[in-house]
């Protein structure tokens, strides 16, 4: 908490600026206090999606012969996750994120 971090901008060191909440990046203690922070995720659990959670980050998959019917029970998860994580002061990186489709 109350962290600062730095930038350089052009060769020149910038004023620190603060941040109130998150890990360092390389912190041992970031994927124990992210699972013990997210223990209950289950409750954002639609039919036909998958979470699979390894250290801090997340994978989320539903199968279905229809592509709408996965799609949409990814977006349905998607939506209660997000106010999930909204609930708890975190929110869904997109530039983090990635979708991709598996078709036969």
């Amino acid at each position: 908490m109350e962290r600062g971090f730095y930038f350089v901008r052009n060769g020149k060191l910038n004023n620190p600026l603060s941040t109130h909440k998150g890990m360092p990046q390389v912190s041992s203690l970031s994927p124990i206090l992210f699972n013990l922070y997210l223990h209950d995720i289950g409750n954002c659990f639609e039919n036909g999606v998958i979470i699979l959670m390894f250290a801090d980050d997340l994978m989320i998959f539903s199968s279905n012969i229809s592509l709408n019917v996965a799609a949409a029970s990814i977006q349905e998860f998607l939506t209660s996750f997000s106010i999930y994580l909204h609930n708890k002061g975190l929110n869904i990186s997109p530039s983090k994120s990635q979708c991709m489709v598996f078709l036969k």
